[in-house]
């Protein structure tokens, strides 16, 4: 619950004396015995739903949670932020394997967020209550589209309360014609004479007569807040029937007299404290002290919670209180009549934003800092929490602050410009992103090419100008190798890069972040390695990660290792790109656990090395890391080689709906880096049809790309390429086949890996072409360069024709009989196309669920293991267990390995 503030989920304290309200609680039980999965609570304010709901709650001995909502909940992230966090004070594991989304720096993908949530609530099978305080608050349509689809979905035994003052757009209509809402009105709530008579005389003891009491209620019409307004004014009234019979007027009168005789009648020092203290939310003594500049705060609000002077305890330990809104509203009104001036109520507003600063609540002191348009002490607040907003993922809410202050506030701070120039890019905004660019330039009065072209126009310039204006350059480096803006990007990079590194030439001293070259040298390696220039970019990478090391930025030591090592096995290096990686892991040891979501790159790479020498299992771990990882932050870098591995590897498995979901998750994860990851997703896909033996699907891809045209992606058009060289030969279309990989080759004399594909195929069209000493000659050639390199997956994804050349191969090329040997072995345990898990000889067969636990069994994981893999509870793995050794007439672990081999599930 990092970031969010813990009393938003605390329930109402427990109250004493309250009024028993038993025909309501009969109804809201009555909800429950139903199955009626949505209770909404609605009346004005003042009207006791939020007493109700939190006696109630308490009175079920069902597990529930709260949430309390306010304005600042609008943001869909935040909202759900709070809400994931309700759910975990049900049950800590409900969606845990999705809190990584929420949290991350893109906007997470909220559906299949909620529709996980749904899963694990169906996995826990558990009765529960949450309840959403003050939902009217909420405006926001995309977060009512998805309460919505969270209602429909909600499995029986899950219920959620709404409290609200007016109608959420909920499907009200078409859930009362379904009976799948329950609601409390503001007629159910207000007081019937029985009850006001039990609060005015049992509850406030004031012995007032039947006569009198039934003309209170007939005046306040059973509105509990003026009820209690009114009982506190009759406590020193001397005649009851007197203030009885004045007691009339419409709503805003009543307020305006009660507010007076309310706090006419308390000491003039308690009177200050509550106006000075209306303008918070949220109260504690610390917080009370700084606003009014006293020292007995606490002692106050012990007194104002003993006298039930409309306050309301947070928590069990009396730290945090608030007042009831509708008095809050009152005394903050009050506040500025006896003020008259604006700018005095400001100035306490301007005391909370600092005590919120210095006890680093960020969020709340830039809030209130742009509520009372303070927009310098926001923009110092901003800048100074630099790293605090990058590392806790808060990059949406600076995207917004950013919109909230003036544009001609920000060209006046260039640090804010870059840090929201930064937080568009990383979530996917790169126009924005733009538009602060050239708010730093317009400021400056220069452009970025001029200022680094030609250095006399930075004359004139602060330091912090000439500081942000190269980060600009930076940032727009990154921005054109994001959109294969290759050329672009390499004319940047080597503009800035001579600016970048201060030297004793006064001219040079630009005040830069220490981090700026080695961020700028990483985006030069990437425009080597995407322009397929793999030594170089393995040269600039390395320097990028050592000058990394130096300050030390684990974001770059990690994307830096991490595209090292993927450059790496496209060189065809296994050896050096699992060493790279491993010292990445060993590197993210120095800093605070998931410091970087660029450290799931190592894993990814672990990963696919672990499938190229077919160690499925590991590869299968070390994937599901990494794109964990990378699930934090959205990271393409992450995401792309982890979920395109894992279609990989569930294809191998025969596993084909799984290859096609990893896929179409990595769509969703990446839809922010389209242009990165849609080509890559299509080509894998394409790659998946085939193996699975659709050729109809995957020539339809072949035909979509552009062969001749090498494009801005080199790599990419390489790995295009040779699919559509592998369609061609499964369509017969070996003249195709062949002028397309005479085509390529040439192309792959600095990509290894890829070339030795290419060769692969080559051997199968000289195969098919009824070449059969060209086709052993160039596989002896492969086996030759792949052997030390330990490649296996290399031979085996190419399927039955290169089994049989294989085995044609070995026999005449003794030197390599043992290599030739392993890999034939490997042939044995594949899944060819269209060849599923046989379930032959059981009379009931296993699910998919149980054959995912069959197969962790049989690898040796042990039950805390699985579940936490397969997001299950221990009882629910004990049962899929269970059935899987009933169905397998086995009794134990070892014996279910074993039949599941003789069956060939694993």
């Amino acid at each position: 619950m990092e970031g969010l503030l813990k009393t938003k989920l605390f329930a109402p304290a427990a109250r004493h004396s309250l009024v028993a309200r038993h025909s309501l609680l009969e109804k809201l039980n009555a909800g429950l015995a139903n199955g009626i999965p949505l209770t909404l609570v609605c009346a004005p304010a003042g009207f006791g739903k939020t007493t109700l709901v939190g006696d109630w709650v308490a009175r079920t001995g069902i597990p529930f949670a709260w949430l309390t909502l306010d304005e600042g909940d609008n943001d869909p992230v935040r909202f759900w932020r709070y809400v994931d966090a309700m759910f975990q004070m049900i049950d800590k594991r409900l969606g845990e394997g999705l809190r990584p989304a929420l949290f991350s720096l893109q906007p997470p993908a909220i559906r299949q967020v909620l529709t996980g949530l749904v899963n694990d609530i169906v996995e826990r099978n558990m009765p529960f209550i949450v309840v959403l305080e003050d939902y009217h608050l909420i405006d926001h349509a995309d977060i009512h589209e998805n309460v919505n689809f969270l209602l429909d979905h909600l499995p029986p035994g899950a219920y959620l309360v709404v409290t609200t003052r007016s109608d959420p757009p909920l499907h009200l209509a078409r859930r009362r014609g379904r009976a799948q809402v329950s609601e409390i009105r503001a007629a159910d709530l207000r007081f019937s004479l029985d009850e006001t008579v039990d609060f005015i005389n049992e509850t406030m003891r004031l012995g007032m007569s039947l006569a009198d009491i039934a003309a209170l209620e007939r005046r306040t019409e059973g509105w509990i807040a003026g009820l209690q307004m009114a009982a506190l004014s009759l406590q020193d009234e001397s005649d009851p029937h007197a203030f009885v019979m004045a007691f009339s007027g419409d709503d805003r009168h009543i307020a305006d007299y009660l507010i007076e005789e309310v706090l006419q009648r308390q000491p003039l020092d308690f009177q200050r404290f509550l106006l000075q203290t209306s303008i918070l939310t949220r109260l504690s003594a610390p917080l009370c002290d700084a606003v009014t500049g006293r020292g007995d705060s606490r002692a106050i609000l012990n007194t104002l919670e003993r006298t039930n002077l409309f306050i309301l305890p947070l928590d069990n330990r009396r730290e945090w209180f608030r007042y009831h809104q509708l008095f809050a509203q009152l005394l903050q009104k009050r506040l500025l009549d006896t003020e008259g001036d604006e700018a005095k109520v400001n100035a306490l507003k301007r005391a909370a934003s600092q005590w919120y600063a210095e006890n680093n609540h960020i969020v709340e002191a830039v809030e209130i800092a742009l509520a009372i348009k303070d927009y310098d002490q926001a923009c110092t607040l901003i800048e100074r929490s630099n790293a605090l907003l990058f590392m806790g993922a808060e990059l949406n809410m600076l995207r917004k602050w950013a919109t909230m202050i003036p544009a001609s506030i920000v060209a006046t701070r260039p640090r804010l410009n870059v840090m929201a120039a930064w937080a568009n890019h990383a979530t996917g905004h790169p126009d924005q992103a733009e538009v602060f660019v050239q708010l730093l330039e317009y400021a400056a009065g220069v452009r970025v090419e001029d200022f680094l072209g030609t250095f006399p126009a930075a004359r004139g310039l602060t330091p912090i100008q000439r500081s942000a204006l190269l980060e600009g350059t930076v940032i727009r480096t990154r921005m054109a190798v994001d959109s294969l803006e290759l050329d672009r990007a390499f004319t940047l990079a080597n503009l800035a890069l001579p600016h970048l590194v201060p030297t004793p030439d006064e001219s040079h001293a630009f005040n830069l972040p220490e981090h700026l070259h080695c961020v700028e040298l990483f985006n030069l390696g990437l425009v080597h390695k995407f322009r397929d220039d793999l030594d170089r970019a393995v040269d600039v990478l390395g320097m990028a990660v050592a000058e990394a090391k130096q300050i030390p930025n684990p974001h770059i030591i990690a994307l830096g290792l991490g595209h090292l090592g993927e450059t790496q096995i496209a060189q065809g290096e296994l050896k050096a790109a699992q060493k790279t990686f491993e010292q990445a892991q060993e590197e993210s040891k120095n800093f605070p656990p998931r410091s970087s979501a660029f450290w799931g790159m190592s894993s990814t790479g672990l990963g696919n090395i672990a499938y190229e020498r077919n160690d499925l299992a590991n590869a299968e771990i070390c994937l599901l890391e990494g794109v964990e990882l990378g699930k934090l932050w959205s990271s393409w870098e992450c995401l792309l080689p982890g979920m395109t591995g894992l279609a990989r590897l569930h294809a191998a498995r025969g596993e084909w709906d799984r290859a096609y979901s990893a896929l179409e998750d990595l769509l969703e994860w990446g839809a922010l880096n389209a242009l990165l990851i849609r080509p890559a997703v299509e080509a894998a896909r394409a790659g998946v049809q085939l193996r699975q033996g659709n050729l109809s699907a995957a020539i339809k891809w072949a035909k979509s790309v552009h062969r001749a045209e090498i494009g801005r992606n080199k790599l990419q058009w390489i790995q295009d390429a040779l699919l559509a060289a592998r369609i061609d030969l499964a369509q017969g279309n070996n003249a195709q086949a062949e002028s397309l990989l005479q085509t390529l080759l040439p192309e792959t004399d600095r990509c290894n890996r890829f070339c030795l594909e290419a060769q692969c195929l080559q051997a199968l069209l000289f195969d098919v072409t009824h070449r059969p000493k060209e086709a052993v000659a160039t596989l002896q050639a492969v086996l030759e360069r792949a052997e030390p390199k330990g490649y296996v997956r290399l031979f085996v994804d190419e399927g039955e024709k290169m089994q049989g050349l294989l085995t044609r191969t070995g026999r005449e090329t003794p030197a390599r009989a043992g290599y030739v040997s392993k890999l034939l072995a490997a042939f044995s345990v594949t899944f060819t196309p269209d060849q599923k898990p046989a379930q032959a000889g059981l009379v009931e067969p296993l699910t998919e669920r149980e054959l995912e636990v069959l197969n962790y069994i049989a690898q040796g994981l042990s039950n805390p293991e699985i579940a936490k893999r397969l997001f299950l509870s221990p009882n629910t793995l004990k049962a899929h267990s269970q059935n899987i050794f009933s169905k397998l007439n086995v009794h134990n672990r070892v014996e279910a390995t074993n039949r599941a081999r003789e069956l060939g599930l694993v």
